[in-house]
């Protein structure tokens, strides 16, 4: 399970490529864009989404989302439920590329994320370039 310290602000400035969201995240997300499903993620995590037939500003949908995004969900979903995936693999990504881009010490990140040193390492090891970025090479 992934630490709830990643947020929705931290998605929106790490560039998630939104093809690493479950099919049904994505739809949502072509429909009212990233910052708002990412609320809908990190508000049902894996449970039930009732979208009503007809707007109601008092619907927990509106007050989560704000009315724009709220009406254009009732339009394509209106009466449906949906189950919203918890989208694990996009969370773990994220907080990997904050463990990778951070200057704080191995110590500091395994606390702060509550993984082991070792866990750390092997993130920080797995960055694209297959070295850490912040060392100058040797060649």
């Amino acid at each position: 399970m992934i630490k709830s310290k990643v947020k929705t602000a931290d998605i929106l400035t790490i560039q998630l490529d939104i093809t690493m969201l479950p099919y049904v995240v994505q739809d949502i997300t072509h429909l009212i864009g990233l910052a708002d499903v990412l609320k809908i993620v990190d508000h049902y995590k894996g449970r039930k989404m009732w979208v009503p037939a007809e707007f109601d500003p008092t619907h927990p949908l509106a007050l989560l989302l704000g009315a724009a995004s709220a009406v254009k969900l009732i339009d394509a979903y209106h009466g449906e439920s949906i189950e919203i995936p918890k989208c694990d693999a996009a969370m773990r990504f994220v907080r990997n590329k904050q463990i990778i881009q951070s200057d704080k010490s191995q110590s500091q990140l395994a606390t702060e994320w509550n993984l082991t040193v070792r866990q750390i390492r092997k993130i920080q090891g797995k960055n694209n370039l297959g070295f850490d970025e912040r060392q100058e090479q040797l060649f």
